[in-house]
């Protein structure tokens, strides 16, 4: 019984990994991001460039999870879908 548990959670996880990693989006599918979030991103950060982003929910509020690059900085973002940053994170300075 103990490892049909564990064979089941095991399961559930790897499907929700596979979940998250089909809605990874590219830069080239920005054009998906609605945009009331884009405004918002530039609001803050007038000229970003997008790597990725994923559409993600949290309860019952839908989050784009952004990660783009501005003026030597990586970034990343959660905006709600009326434009409120919820989060930003400043990773680290590009070296070139």
């Amino acid at each position: 019984m103990k490892h049909f548990i564990t064979s089941v959670v095991l399961a559930g996880l790897i499907l929700v990994w596979v979940g998250v990693q089909s809605q990874t989006k590219d830069k080239s599918d920005t054009n998906q991001i609605p945009e009331k979030v884009m405004d918002g991103l530039k609001a803050k950060f007038p000229k970003p460039e997008i790597d990725k982003w994923t559409k993600e929910k949290e309860g019952d509020i839908s989050l784009y999870d952004i990660e783009f690059k501005q003026e030597g900085y990586k970034y990343e973002a959660d905006i709600k879908e009326d434009g409120t940053i919820q989060y930003h994170l400043t990773r680290y300075a590009i070296r070139g």
